[in-house]
């Protein structure tokens, strides 16, 4: 049973895959954008004309205690599995609070929130607020989804420290085509290659299974794809590494919720916080901001 909100015609609520609650935005321009509540997971962005410009799984499942396989996972506080935590944390297994929905000129908004429990501390010690908020706007002519990450301790005499990123599956046609641009000159660890580190010399290429962590990055970047004019630039705040991943052929047919070949049509280039953990003092807040534009 679908729910349009009284904040604005242009949110609506209602029961998704797997059951799971989602709210969709739609903007006046046509473009629109959906996050579930589950993991505060968006999972499309679309173009004014209609095109879908991230990737989720045809086989991705839709049920609590499963990250939804695409989209912008928030993986917090835990990178991959660099530590004693779930793979990526736990933010992206959990059910979140839809807090606010709200249009603002034209902008298209939704609030977020998560906060620690029981279950959270038996893993994690940490009293914490996290809020996540998602917005749709056009500026330019240009098609824009932003997604800021606010992290509050409110532990009363206890910094915490935490690695994460949004990790974003961008939907490209051509795995053979698409690259992400603006990284050249930057060190980056080859997960693939024992770790080492390298220097890039231009537009990074997934021509194999790849996993780099690019470090120190510049603020801005592309995810493109020539062979169907696909172009996302991507701006980040508070993020100072950027993930660049690709299972390929071999890594594909063991995950169960990725199809063997849809390898081929996804490129993840992820905001992230790696290499230098960030460290929030008790009563602080950290943000981190990501803006995805259709070039």
């Amino acid at each position: 049973m679908s729910q349009i909100l009284p904040a604005s015609s242009r949110i609506q609520v209602e029961e998704s895959l797997g059951g799971l609650t989602a709210a969709t935005l739609f903007h006046e321009s046509g473009a629109q954008a959906t996050v579930f509540t589950y993991g505060a997971h968006v999972t499309s962005f679309k173009s004014k004309s209609g095109e879908e410009l991230l990737f989720v799984s045809k086989s991705a499942v839709y049920k609590e205690g499963k990250a939804i396989r695409g989209g912008i996972p928030v993986c917090w506080p835990q990178f991959a599995g660099v530590g004693e935590l779930p793979q990526h944390g736990f933010l992206r297994n959990n059910q979140w609070q839809l807090m606010d929905a709200r249009v603002v000129g034209s902008d298209v908004v939704v609030v977020l929130t998560f906060e620690d429990s029981d279950a959270t501390r038996k893993i994690w010690p940490h009293s914490f607020g996290v809020t996540y908020t998602v917005t749709l706007r056009v500026v330019d002519g240009r098609e824009e989804l932003e997604t800021v990450f606010s992290v509050l301790n409110r532990n009363t005499d206890q910094p915490f420290s935490f690695t994460g990123a949004l990790h974003t599956y961008f939907r490209i046609a051509d795995i053979g085509q698409a690259a992400v641009r603006g990284f050249e000159g930057v060190t980056y660890i080859d997960n693939m290659r024992g770790k080492q580190q390298f220097q890039e010399s231009g537009a990074v290429k997934a021509s194999g299974e790849t996993e780099r962590i690019y470090i120190a990055t510049p603020a801005d970047f592309s995810v493109v794809d020539p062979s169907v004019n696909y172009a996302v630039g991507v701006h980040k705040e508070g993020f100072g590494d950027c993930v660049v991943w690709n299972p390929h052929v071999e890594k594909s047919k063991g995950m169960a919720d990725f199809g063997d070949d849809e390898w081929h049509q996804m490129l993840c280039a992820e905001s992230a916080v790696v290499t230098s953990p960030v460290t929030v003092a008790p009563g602080a807040t950290w943000t981190g901001r990501q803006v995805l534009s259709r070039l």
